[in-house]
C-alpha cells in the first residue's frame, strides 16, 4: 500500500497514485449525489425554476466538462443556433450530465456519441395530433437526442431503462460503471420541469434517450 514503508514512491507513482485516489473520490461524491437526488425525487421535493436558456450553451457546458474523460469517442453535437427551451438550469444539467454519462459508460472508446435537436411545431389544429417542423414564431416544443453506438438494449427492455438499479447490457465494455440509478435521475430532473423523456433504438444501433422540451417564443 501506499503506507508501507518498504515501497519506494517515485515522484511519477505518488502523481499517479494521486489522480487514481482523485478518479476514485469523484466516483463516489458521484454516486452521493445520485442517492441525495434520487431520494429528493421520490420525495416529492423537487421544486423547478423555470427560465429560458439557450439549448446550445446548456448542452456545451456538459460535453466540455467530459471533454477528459471522453476515451477516445467521438462526439457530434448538431444544435441549431437560437433555440431556447424553458427548463431549471441546475435540473437539466444533471439531467443532460446523467444520460450523456451513461452514453460514455455503454460505448467502448471509438464509438459515436450524437446530441442533436430540432424544433417541433404543432400544425394547424386540423385534429391530426400531427406535427411540423419550422423555424415559425410562437410555441413550441424542442426535442432533443443523445444517442450513441454501442450495444443498445433489446426492444423488449427500452420500458425498463429508467427503472431503478437496472443496468443494461453492455455495461462491462466502457469503463464508467454506477449503481444504475443516473437514468432514473435523469426522468424525475426531466418531469419535474414538466418535460418528457423517453428510450428508444438509436440510429446507430445504440441507446436513444430523447428529452421532449418547452421551447421559447
Amino acid at each position: 500500500g501506499l503506507l508501507d514503508e518498504g515501497v519506494p514512491m517515485s515522484s511519477e507513482s505518488v502523481r499517479e497514485s494521486a489522480a487514481t485516489i482523485d478518479e476514485e473520490a469523484l466516483r463516489l461524491s458521484e454516486i452521493v449525489r445520485g442517492l441525495l437526488d434520487l431520494s429528493r425525487i421520490e420525495a416529492g421535493e423537487l421544486r423547478p425554476s423555470l427560465t429560458l436558456h439557450e439549448l446550445g450553451e446548456l448542452v456545451e457546458t456538459v460535453v466540455r466538462r467530459y471533454r477528459a474523460a471522453e476515451g477516445g469517442h467521438r462526439v457530434e453535437v448538431e444544435i441549431p443556433d437560437d433555440l431556447p427551451v424553458l427548463v431549471d438550469a441546475l435540473f437539466f444539467d444533471q439531467a443532460l450530465t446523467n444520460v450523456y454519462d451513461n452514453a460514455l459508460a455503454h460505448s467502448i472508446p471509438d464509438a459515436i456519441i450524437r446530441i442533436r435537436a430540432t424544433r417541433l411545431r404543432p400544425s394547424a389544429d386540423d385534429g391530426s395530433g400531427e406535427t411540423d417542423r419550422g423555424p415559425d414564431d410562437g410555441p413550441s416544443e424542442v426535442e432533443l437526442v443523445v444517442e450513441d453506438s454501442g450495444p443498445g438494449m433489446p426492444a423488449a427492455a427500452l420500458e425498463s431503462a429508467f427503472d431503478k438499479f437496472y443496468r443494461g447490457r453492455g455495461v462491462e465494455v466502457g469503463s464508467r460503471h454506477g449503481l444504475g440509478i443516473g437514468l432514473t435521475v435523469a426522468r424525475g430532473l426531466t418531469e419535474a420541469m414538466g418535460a418528457r423523456i423517453g428510450a428508444s433504438a438509436g440510429e446507430m444501433g445504440g441507446l436513444a434517450i430523447t428529452f421532449h422540451l418547452a421551447g421559447g417564443q
